[in-house]
């Protein structure tokens, strides 16, 4: 009989991101600097904190890169995203992917999400709505109108075949 349960030890991550420079971090692990840079920007349409890996090797190409970016985003050059794209556009480049051979889902799983993204997601949201106008607010309207109307399961289940096409855009179409 065992007197103790034995635990795996917790993994100790002595990493973290030190600003060096306007808007440039480096990654410090065991007190250590490494060779690895980000640039970190606010995002003006979300708001949000946006971290960008950067190529540099040295805090000085870091600096360089990140003036760059600066000046770009300044410019306005660094869009995120195709806000061109639409719900209906989105939800047909998704199921081409799936369908296709870097599929992550299987085909059943696809068919079925298909099925759901014609009847429920793309009506409610809008097929011409651009996927970067869709908020928290539209898909609780849309899931309360499948929840009145169908079973919880069907309702999860939208919410399931959205996260995975809005997955679809952040991961492969860019965020």
């Amino acid at each position: 009989m065992l007197d103790q349960v034995t635990r795996p030890t917790p993994r100790i991550d002595n990493r973290r991101w030190v600003t060096f420079a306007r808007n440039v971090q480096q990654l410090e692990k065991d007190g250590r600097s490494q060779p690895k840079f980000r640039f970190v920007k606010d995002d003006p349409r979300t708001g949000r904190q946006v971290k960008q890996t950067l190529q540099a090797r040295t805090r000085e190409e870091a600096r360089t890169e990140a003036g760059r970016l600066r000046d770009e985003l300044a410019r306005g050059g660094l869009a995120t995203g195709d806000r061109s794209l639409t719900v209906e556009q989105l939800a047909a480049s998704f199921l081409e992917r799936e369908r296709g051979p870097l599929a992550r889902l299987s085909p059943r799983t696809v068919d079925h999400y298909a099925q759901i993204l014609r009847t429920h997601v793309v009506p409610a949201l809008g097929p011409r709505t651009k996927v970067h106008e869709v908020g928290v607010q539209h898909v609780r309207k849309m899931v309360d109108a499948v929840a009145s109307k169908r079973s919880g399961s069907t309702a999860c289940g939208t919410i399931n075949a959205l996260s995975a096409m809005m997955r679809h855009a952040i991961r492969d179409l860019g965020p």
